[in-house]
């Protein structure tokens, strides 16, 4: 690089690639190292100006040195960012696809819960219409005894006035005494 110029370091391009350096960084510090080549240039090219010497080299080179710690942090820090964009694309991916699962379940219990409601509303009905009818049935049982009990209650009174004797009636004689016979 000693032999290089201001208008090599200005022209000089880089392959790009992914998760490489921030171009316009890494452009913007080659602009002042060919700035600051150009100002050294200049100065030993004038005659009472000192030639470029070893002061102004081991400048340059820490420059370079500068610009390649930069350029590396600058890496890392890219690297750095996007592999926190892919975190969190992937804590995204699995946030909606956890929620997604969630629904999914949520409307699969309650869906079975609506459809376990329907059977017991379905089967309450069925059992209150079966109760109905027993209650009926059992009506029309009360009905139908009261009447056979009454009939049998007025047959009974009837067979007993029947049997019943029609003058007055002797008192009954009291215990020990014989009956009289004549």
């Amino acid at each position: 690089m000693l032999g290089s110029t201001s208008l090599d370091v200005h022209n000089k391009t880089f392959t790009r690639a992914m998760r490489g350096y921030a171009i316009d960084e890494v452009d913007a510090f080659m602009d002042q190292v060919a700035e600051e080549l150009d100002r050294l240039t200049k100065a030993s090219g004038r005659p009472h100006e000192r030639p470029i010497g070893r002061t102004d080299e081991e400048a340059i080179a820490r420059a370079i040195v500068t610009a390649q710690r930069v350029a590396e942090q600058t890496l890392a820090e890219a690297e750095a960012e996007a592999e926190a964009r892919a975190i969190v694309a992937d804590a995204n991916a699995n946030a909606n696809e956890a929620v997604d699962s969630a629904q999914l379940e949520a409307r699969e219990i309650v869906e079975a819960a609506e459809l376990h409601a329907r059977k017991v509303k379905e089967e309450l009905a069925l059992r209150q219409q079966e109760l109905e009818e027993t209650i009926r049935a059992l009506q029309a049982f009360e009905g139908g005894y009261r009447d056979r009990l009454r009939e049998a209650v007025d047959d009974l009174m009837t067979r007993l006035e029947a049997t019943a004797p029609s003058g007055p009636l002797a008192p009954p004689a009291p215990p020990g005494l014989l009956p009289a016979v004549g």
